[in-house]
């Protein structure tokens, strides 16, 4: 329609119609106005990688990984997980590719259903799916905090709502955090901090601090609230404590199972949510959390621990 004199690639053009048709659930606005050269977004849509090994002390993996929206989104995220599949059937695996969108409770659901019936349950969940705004977006801060909240913190813990269960005996849980919770952590309130340390605090208590937050955030009330700036933050603080909740119920309710769960930090890595000039590559940031995934049986420690460069490090 416009001619091939136009400034713009097709992907470029659809940067913003893809961001206002994935504008996310209960926001108000834009509404009724006209866009323009809107910056792009995070996309909640991660995909879900799972694998069937062959000579191996387990069955079934799953890693949910993360994504930040394009226009071109939905081919690179099938070509991605196409080439993860290839990958791994290079090197004598049978891996399988399926799309898991971790908002969508229905899609979590069918998926635990598939892999109680395929599998008899799960050995290794590495929830690495998140999302981040670049720090130059213009979105309000209330919004980029129910959004990021929405994947990072909500939807993760859907995720090992439903997946928990079906976890085998000496099956293995990471939760792929930042050591920017940890910072985050310090620079809250002293009230925020007791909680967030304490051996009593409950998934509950945790996911009502969290919406909290999100509403304080929406309100521009957050600093008086004592959180600081940072919706990522927030979201990675939340996240490693759950990991220490779910760690200590598995603890009481699982003692026999030799299930291990923990939060890690991959640290500064190279991919399209951190960016390129990140210092690790993602074969280095995995270093930690494969490590994790794959502590020998009969291995105790570490569980319920925050852990970076394959170290436990202070909460």
């Amino acid at each position: 329609m416009a001619g091939p004199n136009g400034p713009k690639s097709p992907d470029k053009g659809a940067i913003t119609p893809v961001y206002l048709a994935l504008v996310p659930p209960e926001t108000t606005e834009p509404n009724g106005k006209l866009g323009s050269k809107k910056e792009v977004q995070p996309c909640p849509l991660p995909v879900e990688l799972y694998l069937t090994l062959d000579a191996s002390s387990f069955q079934s993996a799953i890693f949910t990984a993360p994504w930040i929206l394009s226009s071109s989104f939905f081919s690179k995220l099938n070509g991605r997980g196409q080439a993860a599949v290839e990958s791994l059937a290079s090197e004598g695996l049978k891996p399988l590719f399926h799309q898991l969108d971790i908002n969508d409770l229905n899609s979590i659901k069918t998926a635990a259903a598939f892999f109680k019936e395929k599998y008899g349950g799960v050995d290794i969940l590495i929830n690495n799916a998140g999302i981040a705004f670049k720090v130059a977006d213009t979105a309000p801060f209330g919004t980029q905090a129910e959004v990021t909240l929405k994947t990072n913190f909500f939807a993760t813990k859907d995720m090992l709502t439903h997946f928990m269960p079906l976890i085998k005996a000496g099956g293995r849980v990471v939760n792929v955090s930042s050591f920017v919770g940890s910072r985050t952590l310090n620079q809250c309130s002293t009230e925020l901090q007791q909680r967030f340390r304490s051996d009593d605090i409950t998934e509950d208590e945790l996911a009502v601090l969290m919406q909290r937050f999100v509403d304080a955030a929406k309100k521009g009330e957050h600093k008086q609230d004592g959180w600081p700036d940072t919706a990522y933050g927030v979201s990675k603080t939340g996240l490693t404590t759950l990991s220490m909740i779910l760690a200590r119920r598995l603890s009481k309710e699982r003692p026999n199972d030799g299930i291990l769960l923990n939060a890690c930090c991959p640290g500064w890595v190279r991919t399209d949510m951190a960016g390129p000039k990140a210092p690790k590559s993602p074969d280095e940031g995995a270093v930690t959390p494969v490590y994790l995934a794959l502590l020998p049986a009969g291995t105790a420690e570490p569980h319920g621990r925050f852990v970076s460069e394959k170290e436990v490090q202070p909460w």
